[in-house]
């Protein structure tokens, strides 16, 4: 229900849409992780990231990579994870740089 409500007909507006639909692909990642449901929420980690690479107007691409980051260290893939923290941390300090 919730990928339902970013569809073309609730959401008009493309750039929005796709906002919205990385970060529902995002709350849903941090339910199924809540849950224990690891591969649920590794899938939708997975399809959000898709998202935040491919459109840039995207907002949270660190706060992506971090879950991802946790999820990939809670099913012992330590080295995939400190990659994907290493990208958040990127995406901060350059979010830094381009502020004011």
């Amino acid at each position: 229900k919730a990928e339902a409500m970013t569809e073309a007909d609730n959401v008009p507006n493309y750039q929005r849409r796709v906002v919205l639909r990385a970060v529902t692909f995002n709350n849903l990642c941090c339910y199924y992780r809540s849950r224990g449901k690891q591969n649920a929420a590794l899938q939708f980690a997975e399809q959000c990231l898709r998202i935040e690479q491919h459109y840039k107007e995207a907002e949270n691409a660190a706060r992506t990579y971090l879950n991802y980051g946790v999820l990939l260290s809670t099913t012992g893939r330590n080295g995939e994870a400190l990659e994907q923290i290493e990208k958040a941390l990127a995406v901060l300090h350059d979010r830094e740089r381009e502020s004011p």
